[in-house]
């Protein structure tokens, strides 16, 4: 349930070390969505946890990571397929297995 309406004296505190570079996309992200720094992590932190199947990497098109894993589906397609086919001959009448 997101936290809208509260008073924030009264919520816990949490320091966190951040990696380098992640204050400022944070900043740069909650300036996007007119939220401050911390209702970005907020909301953030409630999206990862709305949906616990959901995956928590976001891939972006064209980088190098979005490009190895769309090699590693083709991939997996690929093997599929050929488990699909290897299983359709083992299961033809008169094939001994």
């Amino acid at each position: 349930m997101p936290v809208t309406n509260f008073h924030s004296r009264a919520l816990d505190k949490f320091v966190v070390r951040l990696p380098d570079g992640m204050r400022e996309q944070l900043g740069v992200a909650a300036r996007k969505n007119n939220r401050t720094m911390n209702a970005e992590i907020v909301s953030r932190l409630e999206q990862s946890f709305a949906d616990p199947k959901k995956a928590l990497l976001i891939l972006y098109e064209n980088s190098t990571e979005a490009e190895i894993v769309w090699e590693l589906k083709d991939a997996m397609t690929g093997l599929r397929d050929e488990v699909a086919d290897l299983k359709a001959s083992l299961m033809k009448p008169g094939k001994k297995g």
